[in-house]
């Protein structure tokens, strides 16, 4: 299966690109390295108001170089970001895991987070596995 490039650029800065597929109706999020300064939290913020913005409930993260959390990262996730992301209405993450030790770590304890809090994690190797998977979702969904 060839990955479907019906995406729109929602943002992108230095940090992470974010894209909405619109045939197939989830978040692309693809994270490119170590943020700096406040732009962690402004980037997972604008996340949250794009998956709103598009309706969406479904996000495929590519965390491959996702950087290693601080510890005030990971509260401000756990505290403020995961609660926002479910009051979405979120149901779905599809999440490549990161090729860093420290990251796919650190990556492991947030999706465990958000699978504690009713979304199904699946995480992959490669883009294409995890955007296959929510192509299934997709197809197999009510009324589709």
């Amino acid at each position: 299966m060839d990955l479907p490039m019906n995406e729109d650029l929602c943002y992108e800065n230095t940090y992470t690109k974010v894209t909405w597929n619109d045939v197939f109706q989830y978040l692309h999020i693809a994270y490119k390295g170590v943020f700096v300064g406040d732009n962690f939290y402004e980037g997972g913020l604008r996340q949250v108001e794009s998956l709103v913005s598009r309706q969406g409930c479904r996000i495929l993260y590519d965390l491959r170089q996702y950087p290693v959390s601080t510890q005030t990262n990971l509260r401000w996730i756990l505290e403020d970001f995961l609660p926002k992301m479910q009051a979405t209405g979120l149901t779905h993450i599809a999440a490549v895991m990161p090729e860093d030790f420290y990251g796919k770590g650190a990556a492991s304890y947030i999706l465990a987070r958000f699978s504690e809090r009713g979304v199904q994690v699946e995480k992959f190797d490669t883009v294409l596995t995890a955007a296959e998977w929510l192509i299934e979702l997709q197809n197999t969904a009510p009324g589709a």
